[in-house]
């Protein structure tokens, strides 16, 4: 989380020293809630758990950002059959670009926002028939919040997201070298609040 903020930091530094436009630099912490999984092979969970991440906003126009996010959860996946289950370490990653549009003028500017990208799901432990690795999806997201702004330079950023897997495939079932592939629609939503830091103009 640290080596994430202090990248952002950097670049957006960088920005502020070349465009006229305001960069904001946002950290954030909350908490995401996950569906369950209901496939042929059984139930899989993904269980709830905090969320953190860093996001690099460029005002392109006044109220609009582009936006890039980082966004990641280290959770539990568990695969659920005849009520046996094994908790198996994983974390979830989503690599999102996209554009935000603030409303009002005031020091509470509410905002929409979406974007698209990768979701990147990494099963850290191997058990019976599941092994370790990464699947990658394309993924997108639909937000809402608000920006508060404490002063010209440092704000409160709280926000509501809905983060969707468009296609999450990888996770391979079978014994010995056969097994069968599948494709695994997961929801999952993440409440966050952040502190950003507005440079330039």
């Amino acid at each position: 989380m640290k080596r994430i903020v202090f990248l952002l930091m950097l670049v957006g530094m960088a920005f502020s020293n070349s465009m006229a436009q305001a960069i904001e630099l946002t950290g954030f912490y909350g908490y995401m809630v996950n569906t369950d999984l209901k496939t042929y092979y059984g139930t899989y969970k993904l269980a709830d758990n905090p969320n953190y991440g860093g996001i690099l906003s460029v005002e392109v126009a006044p109220g609009m950002f582009g936006e890039f996010h980082y966004n990641r959860s280290d959770t539990k996946f568990s695969y659920y059959y005849n009520n046996i289950s094994e908790p198996m370490d994983m974390s979830t990653e989503y690599y999102q670009l996209g554009g935000l549009k603030s409303m009002g003028t005031g020091k509470v500017q509410p905002f929409g926002a979406m974007s698209l990208g990768a979701a990147r799901f990494n099963l850290k432990e191997s058990y019976g028939d599941f092994n370790s690795g990464a699947a990658w999806s394309f993924a997108g997201t639909l937000g809402l919040g608000a920006k508060i702004y404490l002063n010209d330079k440092l704000g409160i950023r709280l926000q509501a997201r809905m983060d969707l897997p468009l296609r999450f495939s990888g996770l391979w079932i079978g014994t010995g070298g056969g097994g069968a592939s599948f494709v695994v629609p997961v929801w999952q939503f993440d409440f966050s609040a952040g502190v950003f830091l507005r440079l330039g103009t």
